[in-house]
């Protein structure tokens, strides 16, 4: 097997120097445990350096399942008026003042 393979996804693991290693995507490794390298390589986790990228399938659409059960939209009612201010009373009139005789 090479020596330098190339990251497939993100991954930390421990060198001869470090305790864990954080290496991301497409990044270049060659002090991978040697141990790790059988099983890394044949879960698609590492690449040889220079092999072709692996072709993902794309899934194509979606189409929805018959499990796919449409939910009823939630209406809120509107929010209630404030009460209106109770009517101010009206004075009654004022009754006709007569002047006062005097005998």
């Amino acid at each position: 097997m090479p020596d330098t393979y190339t990251a497939l996804v993100g991954m930390n693991y421990p060198t001869a120097t470090e305790s864990s290693k954080r290496v991301e995507p497409g990044e270049q490794v060659s002090d991978l445990p040697p141990q790790s390298i059988p099983w890394l390589f044949a879960d698609g986790l590492i690449a040889a350096v220079g092999a072709p990228a692996p072709q993902v399938p794309s899934p194509g659409p979606v189409e929805p399942t018959a499990a796919v059960v449409p939910q009823p939209e939630v209406v809120t009612p509107p929010a209630p008026e404030a009460p209106a201010e109770p009517p101010t009373p009206t004075p009654a009139p004022a009754e006709p003042v007569s002047p006062e005789v005097t005998p």
